[in-house]
């Protein structure tokens, strides 16, 4: 009997060896097959979200398994998983992640679209010649008269039996020399929301961004710059109650809703800022005395906040109607022909238009409108003058100015630095609003030959596909002794 139950206890103490080995080897293995979700996020921890991952699928499972349909899971061939194990499996297993080289991989994001379906835009067309074509399918969804243009701008829905380039032949068909395209979408010229909010910036003549250009304060400009100007910008919304715009004289134009829903504050509200903040408010501003005239064309849909073709056009020959002098564009989107129509009379009319280079990288193709001849593109530097890595890069590049890290207004209250050539664009639209106060009658080949002049000039010598014409410098612009050719 004794031996009986000695070997009781022995197959007892086999039996809890065994369970012990069954319970205890998912937990000592997880770690290796599923890695070390702490390790993971450190490894990508850039606020940018710029990682260069390959996000196609295939190779080895991120938790064991194969390519070859393995469910990944911890089980040898023909043996049946204890419930006990799957529900320890699950209590313990973090969710389940793409992996390549120890590193997360994101799932990639289809690219945002280029451009609104089955939609041209056209200016040209009389009434008999839209009756025409509404006769054969298409059908006007907005119409707007341009002043600056003298013509009506139509935004038209093509017919179902038509692409869109067969469409635009069936305009040109019947209107030769009508002007037409697709609604292209344009975007703010931002990387989005990668500022984190810091304590107080430095102020007065001695902030880092404008001793960067050389920026004078309005105490110590000449009086021939004191003369009144008015400022454009096309960009999202902008709150008027954040107090940096205490005391700042903001127009509201083109108040029309374009469908879809509200855009947002945050880029609006940094780039006015940057140009007319008050000096004593925690973004103080370049020009805090310039009256600023605003246009909203952009909406967010399905979370992507953009401006179509036909109420970027809109906002455009909104705010030339209110005799502005320099034009801001914070914005970038496709080649567009009745956009760069109504850009090249922006300057024909003598309002010079200054364009945000745009952040897709150096090896993107040109931003829109910044490539148009009659636009000065503006690329971003850091503090130490070196590019911003994101910025794009070309022939038409013009100036650089600062935009890694601009300390600048947030969208509720506050301040904040911001990334991008979106907030290196109001420097020198700035810079254009000083000569052209002191100067008035220049015009954009004037302009660019005196701010190329006094830039510092960085990478190739002389004009290069990177920084333009070089660093603006702003310190001698407003001046009597400025020299005008």
């Amino acid at each position: 009997m004794e031996g009986f139950m000695n070997k009781t206890h022995s197959y007892r103490t086999l039996l809890r060896l065994l369970l012990i080995l069954l319970l205890g080897a998912p937990l000592a293995v997880a770690p290796v097959l599923l890695g070390d979700p702490m390790g993971h996020a450190l490894a990508d921890d850039d606020d940018d979200d710029d990682d260069d991952d390959d996000d196609a699928g295939g190779g080895s499972s991120a938790r064991g398994g194969s390519s070859g349909g393995s469910s990944g899971s911890f089980q040898r061939p023909g043996s049946s998983r204890l419930p006990l194990f799957d529900k320890l499996r699950e209590r313990f297993s973090p969710a389940p992640r793409t992996q390549r080289r120890g590193r997360t991989v994101r799932r990639a994001t289809p690219p945002p679209a280029i451009h609104a379906e089955r939609e041209i835009i056209a200016i040209g067309l009389d009434e008999d010649e839209i009756r025409a074509l509404a006769e054969d399918g298409f059908a006007v969804l907005e119409q707007v008269d341009l002043l600056s243009l003298a013509a009506t701008l139509y935004r038209l829905r093509i017919p179902a039996r038509q692409t869109l380039e067969s469409a635009r032949e069936a305009v040109r068909a019947l209107k030769p020399d009508a002007l037409l395209d697709l609604n292209h979408y344009y975007r703010p010229s931002a990387p989005g929301n990668a500022s984190v909010p810091e304590p107080l910036a430095c102020d007065g003549p001695h902030c880092a961004d404008r001793a960067l250009v050389g920026w004078a304060t309005s105490e110590r400009r000449d009086p021939a710059c004191s003369a009144p100007v008015r400022v454009g910008i096309i960009d999202t919304g902008i709150n008027p109650e954040h107090t940096t715009f205490d005391g700042s004289n903001i127009e509201f134009v083109g108040t029309e809703e374009p469908h879809g829903n509200r855009s947002g504050r945050q880029h609006g509200t940094a780039v006015a800022a940057i140009l007319i903040g008050s000096g004593e408010s925690r973004s103080p501003g370049l020009l805090h005395e310039t009256q600023l005239v605003a246009a909203d064309p952009f909406y967010r849909e399905s979370g992507d906040e953009r401006a179509d073709a036909y109420h970027l056009i809109a906002a455009i020959d909104a705010v030339l109607h209110r005799d502005v002098a320099v034009l801001n564009l914070s914005l970038g989107g496709a080649a567009n022909e009745v956009v760069e129509r109504i850009v090249d009379e922006a300057a024909q009319a003598g309002t010079i238009v200054v364009a945000s280079a745009g952040n897709n990288g150096p090896r993107a193709a040109p931003v829109y409108p910044a490539a148009y001849e009659t636009v000065i593109a503006v690329t971003a530097v850091d503090r130490a003058r070196r590019v911003y890595r994101r910025a794009g890069q070309g022939e038409h590049i013009d100036f650089a100015a600062p935009g890694v890290r601009v300390w600048t207004a947030a969208s509720i209250s506050g301040a904040r630095p911001k990334t991008g050539t979106s907030f290196a664009t109001p420097f020198v639209t700035a810079a254009v609003a000083m000569l052209k106060r002191q100067v008035g009658e220049l015009n954009l080949d004037a302009v660019k030959r005196i701010l190329a002049a006094s830039a510092l000039d960085l990478g190739a010598e002389g004009k290069d596909p990177v920084f333009g014409y070089g660093l603006l410098q702003a310190g001698n612009l407003c001046s009597s002794s400025l020299a005008v050719d």
